[in-house]
């Protein structure tokens, strides 16, 4: 529920902000940065300081710092030349970068570590625990938090940035706190589940459709329908090939594509 609720609601942020439709944190390459951060821990982390970095807020941190270094990037690029969709086109790029990196990561790696991080790039939930739950519950709490209170530049954001300064908004600030907001809830997917794909890419237009356009509506239905597509995913990623569990990513992009 919390992989699908902070994927959910960062593709909203994302597509709120670009205004761009297709804007998702895998498709603007968030997601593999945030994978490239800690396929790099569990090749290296066994030596950093005994591998007390392996642990719940090492993955986190390593997630987000990746997702980060992608989304400073991306912004360089658009003060360089102020263009969305070039910004989003510029994402997908990085994540193809970042995916040639995690490759060659995993042939240098040994054996088990290799299979972990496959298994875990695929997006599987089979490294749950109640310590992971518990630590990626309250960070995704905070965020999800600081984002509802930050519902006023949401809906602000809708307008042009002159009409914005003309109310009191000031488009810059709240985009780059916006954007970390975004970067943080896909760094907390990322370090539970690994790279789950299209749920923040599909749920934010099925959540337009269905939900209040209010912008507390609408993170509160993507929250709860992004929660509610991994479940059933997980559910069948459970029960359909019994006793084989298969990675949950596999069927969200199996009911996300159509």
């Amino acid at each position: 529920m919390i992989t699908g609720a902070s994927l959910a609601v960062a593709g909203f942020l994302l597509q709120r902000l670009t205004r761009v439709a297709i804007a998702a944190p895998s498709v603007m390459g968030l997601a593999d940065g945030a994978g490239l951060g800690v396929v790099i821990l569990l090749v290296y982390g066994a030596n950093w300081q005994g591998g007390r970095w392996l642990q719940v807020d090492g993955m986190t941190c390593a997630a987000l710092l990746g997702a980060l270094t992608v989304l400073l990037v991306l912004r360089a690029l658009y003060r360089w030349r102020p263009d969305m969709p070039r910004m989003v086109f510029a994402g997908l790029m990085l994540a193809a970068v970042c995916k040639a990196l995690i490759s060659m990561l995993l042939l240098i790696s040994t054996t088990d570590t290799a299979t972990q991080a496959r298994i875990w790039l695929v997006g599987s939930l089979v490294q749950a625990t109640p310590a992971l739950n518990h630590g990626l519950l309250l960070a995704f709490g905070l965020l999800f938090g600081l984002t509802l209170l930050a519902y006023r530049q949401l809906a602000l954001l809708q307008l042009a940035d002159g009409v914005m300064q003309s109310v009191g908004g000031r488009p810059a600030r709240a985009q780059s706190w916006l954007y970390l907001l975004a970067a943080g809830l896909t760094a907390v997917a990322v370090a539970g589940a690994g790279q789950v794909g299209f749920v923040g890419l599909v749920v934010p237009h099925l959540v337009r459709r269905l939900c209040p356009r209010a912008v507390p509506a609408q993170l509160c239905g993507n929250a709860l329908l992004g929660a509610a597509l991994v479940v059933l995913a997980d559910l069948l990623a459970r029960r359909l090939f019994a006793p084989y569990e298969l990675p949950v990513g596999i069927f969200t992009a199996l009911i996300g594509v159509p």
